[in-house]
């Protein structure tokens, strides 16, 4: 089971494949994220090139309705973005409960 990716430390794998993973982790300072990332020789060059544009936009955009990511770049073999832990209901949850309503 994945324990760390490069220095974040994963406490738990929520979703893994052959190409992609999505994890809670804490990040070098020990604040709660969630880690997103596919296998880069997945990915087509420009992906990545536009993936990185992206990021950095994203984290200089100044905001409160916005979850900045904490961290993107490629780590052992994978591409990653590493966005802040926001607590509250997935929204897995609220589509089944309006789906049931």
């Amino acid at each position: 089971m994945l324990s760390e990716f490069g220095t974040f430390a994963v406490s738990n794998v929520q979703q893994k494949t052959e190409i992609n993973f999505t994890a809670f982790a804490s990040s070098p300072t020990g604040q709660k994220c969630v880690l997103r990332a596919i296998r880069a020789d997945f990915v087509s060059q420009g992906w990545l090139l536009r993936m990185e544009h992206e990021a950095k936009r994203l984290r200089q955009l100044e905001n409160d309705g916005l979850c900045r990511p904490l961290a993107h770049g490629v780590e052992q073999d994978w591409v990653y973005l590493a966005y802040p832990f926001i607590h509250g209901t997935p929204l897995s949850h609220i589509a089944v409960e309006e789906s049931n309503s």
